[in-house]
C-alpha cells in the first residue's frame, strides 16, 4: 500500500479546496482523455493517478482546476472548469466512486500564508501570482 502525503494548501499557484485519494473503492473507468507532455517532444494519454485535487486559481478566481496527482501531490495532468461541481462531475466520469472520497481543505488562512511564504517565497499579502503572468 502506498503512503500518501497530506495535500499542500496551495498546488501550482492555486488554493486547494477539495482533495481525494483514490483507493480500491474507486474504479478507474478510462473514460477521460487527457493528454500530457510537451507538444514538441510528444504527448501521451494520462492513465490512472493516485490523487485528485480541486483548486481555485489565484489569477482567475472563477476558474477551478482539477489536478491529477501522484501520491506526493505532484501534478501529472490538469483540466479547468467554471465550477467545483463541474470538476467533481468530470472526475466521477473517470474515477467512479470518487464522489465519496472528496475532503474539503481545512487549511486556515494563516497556514496558507505561511506555506506561500516558505514554499513559494512570496509575500502572501501581495498579488504575487501576477508576477507569473
Amino acid at each position: 500500500m502506498k503512503n500518501f502525503a497530506s495535500p499542500p494548501p496551495v498546488i501550482c499557484s492555486a488554493r486547494l479546496l477539495w482533495s481525494a485519494v483514490i483507493d480500491s473503492s474507486v474504479t478507474y473507468t478510462d473514460a477521460i482523455y487527457l493528454y500530457v507532455g510537451d507538444i514538441h517532444l510528444g504527448l501521451k494519454r494520462l492513465g490512472p493517478v493516485d490523487c485528485l485535487a480541486i483548486c481555485q486559481n489565484y489569477a482567475d478566481p472563477g476558474e477551478f482546476l482539477l489536478f491529477f496527482c501522484d501520491s506526493s501531490w505532484e501534478i501529472q495532468g490538469i483540466t479547468a472548469f467554471r465550477s467545483v461541481e463541474d470538476a467533481k462531475k468530470w472526475a466521477e466520469r473517470g474515477y467512479a466512486g470518487i464522489g465519496a472520497k472528496w475532503k474539503q481543505s481545512n487549511a486556515t488562512q494563516q497556514e496558507i500564508d505561511e506555506f506561500l511564504l516558505h514554499e513559494y517565497d512570496v509575500d502572501p499579502n501581495t498579488e504575487w501570482w501576477k508576477d507569473d503572468l
